[in-house]
């Protein structure tokens, strides 16, 4: 089984979503599971963690798309969806891949509809839940949290 991971680090974002995807890696690993780490090349990323622990690493660059136009979350992206997804296409064309996981506050359906034909499934990992997924499992880690519960404003 071939797994891809997207997910970023940085001293702006932090570094917990790339900690609890290396936590899951390295199950997936036991189990098996070829797993490559898509990641930006942000300043103060956790890529030399990644790779020291002998995951695969596909980098993209970290070119700046117009950041006083982006919001909130797609400043930690520092491009839009749409932009991203192109870039990770190009990572991604030429493997067979069974899962794509998301660990991502700045990408979403837009991202994911792009992606999809690219992948056999795709899981998303989202505690904010503040955006629509085209995904085939989302994971919420959030305690106790209520259907009913509006989700956080940013």
């Amino acid at each position: 089984m071939h797994i891809f991971i997207r997910v970023d680090s940085s001293v702006e974002i932090g570094y917990g979503h790339v900690m609890r995807c290396l936590t899951l890696s390295e199950e997936l690993k036991k189990q098996g599971a070829k797993v490559t780490f898509i990641t930006r090349n942000h300043k103060g990323n956790l890529n030399n963690l990644i790779i020291s622990k002998k995951f695969n690493l596909e980098v993209i660059s970290n070119k700046i798309f117009f950041y006083d136009s982006l919001s909130f979350y797609d400043r930690w992206l520092t491009t839009t969806e749409d932009v991203d997804a192109k870039e990770t296409i190009k990572k991604i064309a030429n493997n067979q891949i069974d899962w794509l996981i998301v660990d991502h506050y700045s990408l979403g359906v837009t991202w994911e509809n792009k992606i999809r034909n690219f992948v056999s499934k795709i899981m998303v990992i989202d505690d904010l839940a503040n955006r629509k997924h085209n995904c085939d499992l989302l994971f919420d880690q959030t305690y106790n949290r209520k259907k009913s519960e509006p989700p956080p404003i940013n």
